[in-house]
């Protein structure tokens, strides 16, 4: 069992892959295939996952910064 939030584990994996979107959720970018809904409802389509991830307000503009620096 892991006693740490979310925040403070993607800290440690120090990956620049990995990114927090929402309180709940760490996203690796490698399975990221699109961003989509409006203000206040964005959510990630990831690969392998039908579920689609919320992303939280505060982090839709340092989300988008970094899609558009992936590389396709």
């Amino acid at each position: 069992m892991l006693r740490s939030s979310l925040s403070k584990l993607a800290e440690q994996i120090e990956d620049q892959d990995i990114f927090q979107v929402h309180r709940s959720y760490l996203v690796n970018f490698g399975n990221v295939l699109a961003l989509s809904g409006k203000s206040p409802n964005y959510v990630l389509a990831l690969k392998n996952i039908k579920e689609e991830i919320p992303i939280s307000r505060t982090k839709v503009k340092m989300l988008r910064k970094k899609l558009q620096e992936k590389p396709l």
